[in-house]
């Protein structure tokens, strides 16, 4: 389902922020185009401590766990209209609205000491291929079009689907919330929670490894597929069932 629906749903979204960023195009609203030359330079960036990465543009994040650092690889002529601030220990990456960027490359490289939340709004993915452990609640959203994809050891998990794309996690949790009401897919096979409670509204599949308690609630165009031998308590009403995966 994630082929069939999602690229299809990538493609409509790519298309449609292309048009939007030429300059005869009405929806620009008269704002200069910037189209990206082709020449990818690094730039380093002193920020405030964080422990939350809202991407707000059109991107890619790649995380690392560690003393704090942070740099953008894009465009030299687009460097200049890439922000990056820092609020409440929230770092948001956006660029500048009163320019129509195109056609850039963009990559945040963010070595972080510690992490709560992700949040995907933008176009793109985050990822973390090396594991982070964390003794906090941390908390994942994709609103955007694109996907997270981490390793990760936390005591407590939340993981939010509400735009076009996915989640993948690997590692394990004492505790795991899924809750899909977008176009997309979870993909957590590989990450042990000893309960979970995941419900789906949207359209797409769940996949949990449960080891105790597994609650589900269905009421959307979705399954549930599970790994091991929890106590099940369900809900269903939508058109998905749940899945004994083992």
């Amino acid at each position: 389902m994630f082929n069939r629906v999602i690229r299809p749903a990538l493609s409509i979204a790519i298309l449609l922020l292309a048009s939007c960023s030429s300059d005869d195009n009405p929806l620009s609203g008269g704002k200069p185009t910037v189209t990206g030359s082709g020449n990818l330079i690094t730039e380093s960036r002193t920020l405030e401590a964080f422990t939350s990465v809202v991407m707000n543009t059109v991107g890619d994040v790649d995380l690392d766990y560690g003393t704090q650092t942070a740099s953008i690889t894009v465009d030299d002529n687009i460097m200049p209209f890439i922000i990056m601030s820092v609020s409440q220990d929230v770092l948001t990456i956006d660029s500048d609205r009163s320019k129509n960027l195109r056609e850039f490359d963009l990559t945040v490289n963010l070595t972080m000491a510690g992490l709560e939340g992700l949040t995907l709004a933008g176009v793109g993915n985050i990822r973390a291929t090396h594991g982070i452990v964390v003794s906090n609640t941390v908390d994942l959203l994709v609103s955007g079009v694109g996907e997270i994809d981490i390793k990760l050891v936390a005591p407590d998990v939340t993981a939010t689907m509400s735009g076009v794309g996915g989640i993948e996690l690997t590692g394990n949790a004492l505790r795991y919330t899924a809750i899909m009401s977008g176009t997309g897919s979870l993909k957590t096979f590989n990450f042990g929670a000893d309960t979970a409670t995941v419900t789906l509204s949207g359209v797409g599949d769940a996949e949990v490894w449960v080891n105790q308690v597994l609650t589900a609630v269905l009421t959307g165009q979705g399954s549930i597929y599970y790994h091991g031998h929890p106590t099940i308590h369900q809900t269903v009403t939508g058109l998905g069932q749940l899945v004994d995966a083992n």
